[in-house]
C-alpha cells in the first residue's frame, strides 16, 4: 500500500578518488509518493548519469512524448526536460565535468552532445547489472561504493583523455562561471577560435561559447535557488549583474532558454509536499507567465 503522505530525501555522496571534487558530484535520492509527480529539470553544464532502480522514470523532451528510462545519461544537447514518476523511487545521480565524461564514455561525442539516452544503450548489460546491485544494496554507503567502483573501472579501461588545451579552456571557463571571452581562452591556450571550437565540440560536447552560456545559467540558477522569498525586480537585476548578464532582460531570456520559464516564475513555484519545481512551469511559459 502506498504511503498516505509523500517523503523525499537527498543524500550527498563521495566524488571519485584522484579527481577534482567539482569534476564528479554524487547524490543519492529516494522518494515514496502516493501520487504522480511531474517535475521540471533545467539544463546544466555537466554530463549527468541517473542510475535508478524500482520503477522506471518517465522523461519528456520539449515537443516529445514521455519515454520510460531505468537509467539514463543527460548530455549537453538539450534544454529543460520534464520527468514523471509515482510510488517508490530511488537513484544515484552523478554529475561529471564534460572532460571527465569524454574519458568515461570513451571519447564518444554522440553521448556528450545528446539530449537524453538510455544508459543501457551506452554501457550495455553493465548498466542493468549496476541497477540490480544498487537495488539489492542495503545502505547508501554501499550504493555509493558500487557506483564508484563501476566508474573507476570504466575510466581505467578508457584510452581517451581530452587534450591539455581543451581541459585548460574548460577549467578557465568553469572557474569564471562562464564569464570569460572566447578570445581570452584562445590567447591562453594558443589556438585559433575555429580550432578551439572544433576540438571543444569533439571533446567536451559543445563550443566554448555555448558552454559559457550554460555555466552562467548554472550560476544564476544556483543563486536563485538560494534567494529566500519572492524575488522582486531589484533582486533579479542584482542577480543578473552578479552572474555576468548584461541586464535583467538578458537573464530572463537565457533562463527561459535553459529552464523553459522566467526566473520570477521559477522562484515562485514549488510543490507543497516534495522538493523540486512543477512541470506546469513549462506549460505556463508557453502561454506567457
Amino acid at each position: 500500500m502506498p504511503p498516505l503522505t509523500a517523503s523525499s530525501r537527498a543524500i550527498p555522496g563521495p566524488g571519485l578518488p584522484g579527481q577534482p571534487a567539482a569534476a564528479c558530484v554524487t547524490w543519492g535520492f529516494e522518494e515514496a509518493l502516493p501520487h504522480t509527480v511531474r517535475r521540471l529539470e533545467v539544463a546544466h553544464a555537466g554530463i549527468k548519469l541517473i542510475i535508478g532502480w524500482h520503477a522506471a522514470y518517465g522523461v519528456k523532451l520539449p515537443a516529445g512524448a514521455m519515454q520510460p528510462y531505468q537509467s539514463l545519461v543527460v548530455g549537453l544537447g538539450g534544454g529543460p526536460v520534464v520527468t514523471e514518476h509515482v510510488g517508490a523511487q530511488a537513484c544515484v545521480e552523478v554529475t561529471l565535468a564534460p572532460w571527465l565524461g569524454f574519458q568515461l564514455f570513451h571519447g564518444s561525442p554522440d553521448v556528450l552532445s545528446c539530449s537524453v539516452v538510455a544508459l543501457a544503450d551506452v554501457w550495455g548489460p553493465a548498466a542493468t547489472q549496476l541497477s540490480e546491485q544498487l537495488h539489492h544494496a542495503t545502505d547508501w554507503p554501499t550504493r555509493f561504493a558500487l557506483v564508484q567502483q563501476c566508474l573507476q573501472a570504466m575510466l581505467a579501461r578508457s584510452r581517451r583523455t581530452v587534450q591539455a588545451p581543451v581541459r585548460q579552456a574548460w577549467d578557465m571557463l568553469s572557474a569564471q562561471r562562464g564569464n570569460l571571452s572566447v578570445s581570452a581562452l584562445c590567447r591562453a591556450v594558443g589556438w585559433s577560435e575555429r580550432h578551439l571550437a572544433l576540438q571543444s565540440c569533439n571533446q567536451l560536447g559543445d563550443t566554448p561559447k555555448r558552454l559559457a552560456r550554460r555555466l552562467r545559467f548554472g550560476a544564476a540558477h544556483q543563486a536563485l535557488e538560494g534567494i529566500n522569498g519572492t524575488a522582486g525586480l531589484a533582486d533579479l537585476a542584482d542577480l543578473a549583474a552578479r552572474c555576468g548578464y548584461a541586464d535583467q532582460s538578458h537573464l530572463s531570456r537565457e533562463f527561459r532558454h535553459f529552464a523553459g520559464c522566467s526566473p520570477a516564475a521559477y522562484q515562485r513555484a514549488g510543490f507543497a509536499d516534495v522538493p523540486g519545481k512543477p512541470a506546469s512551469l513549462v506549460e505556463l511559459a508557453e502561454h506567457g507567465d
